[in-house]
């Protein structure tokens, strides 16, 4: 500190109010500035801590639909109508000549061409012995059993050899029982279907008119027939 000569105490405490009032200056900037770094750091960190989560805005009185995936209908498939076909079959019959010509007289008169078939029926049952060798075999073996009630014929066969024949059924069952009565004598016996051909022409495809103009000839001349559609 200095004093002014010729000032008197008077000048010693104006040079000492001068010095406090630089120190308060001091003071008060140091202050100024602590505050203001606080507040910087505050800022600071409260800006780098997450904050609760938001949720958006609810609205109110506002109906949503339901979102709905539009429906698209299949393309409709469309089929030609089928035109109705049928097969007339004539028969069957025994006599394939007497078949041919009235088939060629009643498909001549419609115009249509039919192709023949040839079924196999059973007509009967026929009861024979194994084969024999020997003839004179065959006779004694016939005679014991005509003289048991079950008669028989002797046949001679193109390999030389001979059968004990008894006979044609009709009926399979009774054919069957002749049978085992042979054999319950000690002989052999075997049952054979006697098969016969029979004969038959399918006509078609036809339409329903042509069909059923055909079937009515058949009707009328009396011929068997049967009609199948497809």
């Amino acid at each position: 500190m200095t004093v002014s000569p010729g000032k008197g105490t008077f000048g010693v405490r104006t040079v000492v109010a001068r010095g406090d009032r630089s120190s308060s200056r001091s003071r008060l900037g140091v202050a100024l500035w602590a505050t203001a770094a606080l507040v910087l750091v505050a800022g600071l960190w409260a800006s780098a801590r997450p904050g609760p989560p938001t949720k958006p805005p609810a609205v109110v009185g506002q109906h949503v639909p339901p979102q709905t995936r539009p429906t698209v209908a299949p393309p409709a498939l469309t089929e030609p109508a089928l035109a109705r076909a049928y097969w007339v079959r004539l028969g069957p019959v025994a006599d394939l000549q007497q078949l041919g010509n009235l088939a060629d007289r009643v498909l001549e008169r419609h115009g249509v061409v039919g192709r023949v078939q040839t079924e196999w029926t059973v007509r009967s049952f026929r009861v024979t012995s194994a084969a024999l060798r020997a003839r004179r075999a065959a006779e004694e073996r016939c005679r014991l059993l005509a003289a048991v009630g079950l008669p028989c014929d002797v046949r001679a066969q193109p390999d030389g050899s001979y059968l004990l024949d008894f006979g044609e059924f009709r009926d399979g069952a009774a054919a069957r029982r002749t049978a085992r009565a042979v054999r319950a004598r000690g002989y052999s016996a075997v049952v054979h279907p006697v098969r016969t051909p029979s004969y038959a022409v399918v006509v078609g495809p036809l339409d329903e008119r042509a069909a059923l103009a055909f079937a009515r000839t058949l009707h009328e001349g009396g011929v068997p027939f049967s009609l199948t559609r497809r």
